[in-house]
């Protein structure tokens, strides 16, 4: 089963497009400490097998929803 990330690269690739801008939002605990990103890896992962290439990326932090979060966003090409 695809995640979010794989089935929305899947339609693009199903509409023919050869580019797909993603935003990835995941948690953070601490700004202040490095750690893995564990929740938007293996999305970025799942889109890269099936044939897009990350080939730009952006992040930012904020606050939302009672919470610190990361916004990642990708630029894939195929």
């Amino acid at each position: 089963m695809l995640n979010d990330a794989a089935q929305q690269a899947q339609q693009a690739m199903d509409r023919g497009a050869h580019i797909l801008v993603y935003k990835f939002i995941d948690p953070i605990d601490d700004s202040f400490v490095t750690a893995p990103m564990l929740g938007i890896a293996p999305q970025i992962e799942a889109v890269e097998a099936l044939g897009w290439q990350l080939d730009r990326f952006s992040a930012v932090e904020g606050e939302a929803g009672g919470g610190q979060h990361i916004a990642v966003i990708c630029l894939f090409r195929r």
